[in-house]
Formats: structure tokens, sequence, C-alpha cells
């Protein structure tokens, strides 16, 4: 375990620094047999936000169908400002959806933007019955045409979501999207008693 960020300092804590202090390295190297599911997604990350700016910023987002609940609002911006939550302090950059999907439009910008991966920071405390969510579907809408569907994404295997399970995880999807979008929807699912748990979201990553 190579720990880049200690997490002994006040929250935030930022994305990439605490996504590579928790993953083996073994589970990291993309050539590896053995790597995770997330390793390719989470190596385009840290390009993209240290080297080679494949990080993309949008214009502007909002939530869709179902607004986040009003004890866990979004402030504005909280979705896209590269600090994840504090994962033992609810109010502290998350946002909260109680027993309903979370949906959200992003809007890129003027031109398309071409990108592999769409991520969502989720937090799973099943004591206050907050959930990791199910899966997670994507919708990209070009400069022409119709809104274009990308894939929908069930949990992987082994990202337990149950007591004794409780942790932050980056939900994306699984292979390279290579979309060119001006817009994008995102919905995450939670499929298990809709009334019961909550989905809570701290942030979301686009990646070339």
């Amino acid at each position: 375990m190579q720990s880049w960020s200690s997490r002994t300092g006040p929250p935030p804590v930022g994305i990439v620094d605490k996504k590579v202090a928790w993953l083996p390295q073994y589970h990291m190297g993309v050539s590896t047999p053995t790597h995770a599911e997330e390793a390719q997604r989470l190596k385009s990350a840290f390009q993209g936000l240290y080297f080679t700016g494949g990080y993309i910023t949008p214009i502007g987002y909002s939530w869709v169908n179902n607004q986040p609940s009003p004890y866990y609002p979004d402030s504005g911006n909280e979705m896209f400002d590269t600090w994840t939550g504090n994962p033992n302090n609810f109010s502290d950059g998350w946002v909260g959806f109680p027993g309903v999907p979370a949906a959200v439009f992003i809007n890129l910008g003027l031109t398309e933007k071409t990108f592999n991966w769409v991520a969502f920071h989720v937090l799973n405390y099943f004591g206050a019955a907050i959930k990791f969510p199910d899966y997670l579907k994507l919708f990209c809408w070009p400069d022409e045409g119709d809104w274009q569907y990308l894939g929908t994404w069930a949990r992987p295997t082994g990202v337990e979501a149950g007591a004794g399970e409780d942790s932050e995880y980056v939900f994306s999807n699984s292979t390279p999207l290579n979309a060119s979008c001006k817009y994008v929807y995102g919905t995450l699912y939670n499929n298990s008693n809709p009334h019961l748990y909550w989905t809570f979201v701290s942030e979301i990553e686009i990646v070339r």
C-alpha cells in the first residue's frame, strides 16, 4: 500500500490522492492480469488531473427528476470542485437522495468534448441507511442527432453494499467510452427497497 494522502488532516481530501491511498499497487497496474476493474480509469484520472489536462470541467449541471434532500443539498458545483466529501461527516461535501434515483444532466460546453470515463464518488454507510448504488446508466447528446445510449453498468462483484462494508467507492463505466458529446445524462439506481436506502454522491469525474 502506497499512501499518497495520509487522511490525517482536516477534510476535504483530494480525489486522486484519496484513491491512490487505498488501492494496492499491483491492482493499479493496467498491464497486470490481476489489476482491478477500476485501474484503467484511475490511471486516466490521475494523468488528467496532474499531467495531460484530460480532466473535463463542465460549464454547468443540474439534478433532474429528483432533487437532493434539503438536509443534504447541493450548494452549487459540489460535483466538480475536485474535492470529495468526508465519509465521517455526511454534511461535508455529500449530496443525498432519499430512496430515489440520482439523475444528473451535465453541460460540457459549446462544442463537443471527447471522453472515456464518467465516474461518481459514492458512499456506503449501512448504519445510516446509505447504500452504494446498484447500477449506473449513461447517455450522450452530440452536436447533431438524438441522445445516444452509452451503456448500463452494474456495481462490480466484490464491491459490497451491506452491513460491515462501510466505505467509499468510485462507480464508473468499466471500459473506455470514446464518446463525443455536448451533454451527458447519468443516473444512479439503487434497486434494494427504494424507499429505504439513500444514495450519497460527492463528486463526478469526466476524463478523456
